[in-house]
């Protein structure tokens, strides 16, 4: 993109934010800003992630079928926010891993 495209994008996508409007598609977003959000959202994705394996060994430590329960529960949701999360990053163009 030359500089002049990328300076228009930058003062449109400026226009859109001062009015209050939604960024709804990648084509709006400026590079410095989807760097941004690819990074909070890598961050996010990730410590999703991670947190549903810090809950992992509480499984086998619960008193009861119960807590075991609920505790699977947890990881189960913390590992689909990271899916989600993560296919969010797709969209975007990020290469993420399936394995």
């Amino acid at each position: 993109m030359s500089k002049v495209a990328e300076h228009e994008k930058q003062e449109r996508f400026a226009e859109k934010l001062a009015k209050g409007e939604k960024i709804t598609s990648v084509e709006e977003m400026t590079e410095e800003y989807k760097e941004h959000l690819v990074h909070l959202m890598t961050m996010q994705a990730d410590s999703e992630l991670a947190g549903a394996y810090g809950y992992v060994p509480w499984i086998m430590k619960s008193p009861s079928i119960q807590e075991t329960l609920t505790v699977s529960q947890i990881v189960k949701d913390e590992v689909r926010h990271g899916r989600v999360m993560y296919r969010l990053l797709e969209g975007l163009g990020f290469p993420v891993s399936s394995g």
